[in-house]
């Protein structure tokens, strides 16, 4: 029998580094901006926020993926 082990990794964290808090309100800034763009140029804003998380957090792969 084997058993499997679970873990949470908090969305604060990236491997063994913890994100600034500016990368993660970059991250949901830029998620709301995508979420209520209705044509690509809207999508600018969007696309800056998500560089500055990355900028910020360059081992994040939540920046990186948004982006």
């Amino acid at each position: 029998m084997f058993s499997v082990m679970r873990f949470h990794v908090p969305a604060g964290i990236a491997g063994d580094r913890v994100i600034p808090v500016k990368a993660r309100r970059h991250l949901a800034r830029g998620e709301a901006a995508v979420k209520t763009a209705k044509t690509i140029e809207w999508d600018k804003p969007a696309i800056e926020k998500f560089r500055n998380a990355v900028r910020l957090a360059p081992r994040w792969p939540a920046a990186h993926c948004n982006l």
